[in-house]
Parts: C-alpha cells; sequence; structure tokens
C-alpha cells in the first residue's frame, strides 16, 4: 500500500493545469478634460491712452545748448531731459541750469543732471555759472 499512495501523489503532481486566464478588463472609458470657465472680455475703454512721453538729451557748455536750444513736446509730455555738460569750453565751476520747473543745481564738466517735467506751457530755461550767477546760454521748451 506504500507504493499506491506514492503513485497517486505522482500522477496527481504530473498531471496537467490548465493555466488560469484573467478576464479581459472592460475599456476604459474615455475622460473628458474640465471645461473652462467662461471669462468676461472687456474692451479698454476709448478714452484710455497711454501718456505721451519724451527723453530728450541736450549737451551745454559756456555757449548754448546742442545740437539746439529749442525743444518741442506735444501738450501733456512727460519730459525727461538730460544735460550733459561738456568737458570743454565750461569753467571750472560747471554750470547750473533753471526753469520755473527745474533746477539742477550745480553741474561739472563731463557729467549729466537730469530732470522732469509735464509739458503745458512753453518756458525759458537758461545756464548760470554757479559761484557767479551770471548767465552763460539760453533754451526754450515750446509745447505744441
Amino acid at each position: 500500500m506504500k507504493g499506491w499512495w506514492f503513485l497517486l501523489v505522482l500522477l496527481v503532481a504530473c498531471t496537467p493545469v490548465e493555466p488560469a486566464v484573467p478576464a479581459p478588463l472592460p475599456a476604459p472609458e474615455p475622460i473628458e478634460p474640465p471645461a473652462e470657465p467662461e471669462l468676461p472680455v472687456q474692451a479698454p475703454e476709448q478714452n484710455e491712452t497711454a501718456p505721451l512721453a519724451a527723453e530728450i538729451t541736450l549737451e551745454a557748455d559756456d555757449d548754448g545748448f546742442y545740437p539746439g536750444n529749442i525743444i518741442t513736446v506735444p501738450e501733456g509730455t512727460h519730459v525727461t531731459l538730460r544735460f550733459h555738460i561738456r568737458d570743454q569750453n565750461v569753467r571750472r565751476d560747471g554750470l547750473r541750469i533753471r526753469s520755473k520747473y527745474f533746477d539742477t543745481g550745480p553741474v561739472f564738466s563731463d557729467s549729466f543732471a537730469t530732470v522732469n517735467f509735464t509739458a503745458t506751457e512753453d518756458f525759458p530755461f537758461a545756464s548760470y555759472w554757479p559761484d557767479a550767477d551770471v548767465l552763460a546760454a539760453t533754451g526754450r521748451v515750446d509745447v505744441i
């Protein structure tokens, strides 16, 4: 009887077993991206305009302003005016440039001074020798 169990165990162990095949998975359902929220579109108001701006550089010495002594800008323009004091034909104490809208204070040779203003009306400006307050040259801003 001993051998019979052995044979039974051997037969059971050698009997091929069909592998279990898993059932196919269902096809995934398509995922739709979330809808984007609708945002109102606003057109800019017709009276909105960017302010005009101008950057101007003038050179100056004891004899004048270069390239010219007249600056012409539209009314309402925000002007950045940069003065470069030349390194020749300028007294040792430099120049001071004044108007009713700005005053650079003393500016020495080969240096810069920057002033800002909004062009609302025509006005003159002038350079002076700082230590003696002597007029050196004149210029003008014309507003159109």
